[in-house]
């Protein structure tokens, strides 16, 4: 028994030190000098493409949601994902429909300037308020997708770098041309590098909500208490002259008023 309880606290502190903790993840969904209670939020680019044809927002949110979720570190987010994307519904000359990107992510800056930082799934800060997103520029470019790969392609938008729609033409769901952007660029053509047939096959931009970063409980801690536990073991552990074994008995865990104690039990 005094053996096998020396060898859980051992496996247990030991994977603390190969726990995913301490090792690299694939994406990074809490950057890297936030503190608890900071909020921020994350980008990325879809692995998965689609055309550009339907007029209706929900429909991309939809898929970049699915994208999503084909990392399960993203899933256990728990936020909504929808796409840096504008579309627009037009028909016989009426607007049934106009959304444009900023409202779709909720980063209009002329509602909120500042909102929250922006990053990829490698750390990379995208933009640090609302009014530097849709300035033009990013900081950053989107060009990590949710598996944590680089992806350099173009990328359906609907809207140019201001977060505006197309309208009257570039918004997903119109006619030819369809605004598309460059994952691999932060100037303006991040959002508005061309334009083209609807038909094509494009990945999408995908912004999480706002997200709080929590505290963890401490790895170093958990481990520093496996060593205090081993070290208890250890102090009372006494070594049982040879020619006495046969009757020196064994170690076994009892039950006290006090909590669990380690005892000796005659053979």
């Amino acid at each position: 028994m005094r053996n096998s309880i020396a060898v859980f606290l051992l496996a247990a502190v030991a994977a603390l030190f190969v726990s995913p903790t301490f090792l690299p993840a694939a994406v990074v969904t809490v950057p890297t000098g936030l503190r608890p209670g900071d909020q921020y939020r994350l980008a990325f680019v879809t692995s998965t493409t689609r055309d550009a044809t339907s007029s209706n927002i929900a429909e991309y949110n939809a898929f970049v949601t699915a994208a999503a979720n084909l990392n399960p570190a993203l899933t256990a987010l728990n936020t909504n994902w929808t796409a840096i994307a504008s579309a627009v519904d037009y028909h016989g000359g009426v607007i049934i429909s106009d959304v444009n990107a900023f409202t779709n992510t909720g980063t209009d800056p002329s509602i909120n300037p500042i909102g929250v930082p922006i990053y990829t799934l490698k750390n990379s800060l995208i933009a640090n308020t609302n009014s530097r997103l849709w300035s033009g520029s990013i900081i950053s470019p989107i060009n990590i997708d949710e598996s944590g790969n680089t992806i350099n392609s173009f990328v359906w938008t609907g809207t140019d770098s201001s977060g505006n729609s197309g309208y009257p033409t570039g918004s997903l769901g119109e006619e030819s041309p369809v605004f598309f952007g460059y994952s691999g660029l932060s100037n303006l053509d991040w959002a508005g590098e061309g334009g083209g047939s609807p038909s094509r096959l494009m990945p999408l931009y995908a912004m999480s909500g706002v997200l709080t970063v929590v505290p963890e409980p401490s790895s170093i801690a958990l481990a520093a208490f496996g060593l205090i536990g081993l070290s208890a073991i250890a102090r009372g552990m006494r070594v049982t002259p040879k020619s006495n074994r046969r009757k020196a008995g064994f170690l076994n865990l009892a039950r006290t008023k006090s909590g669990w104690r380690i005892v000796h039990v005659q053979r």
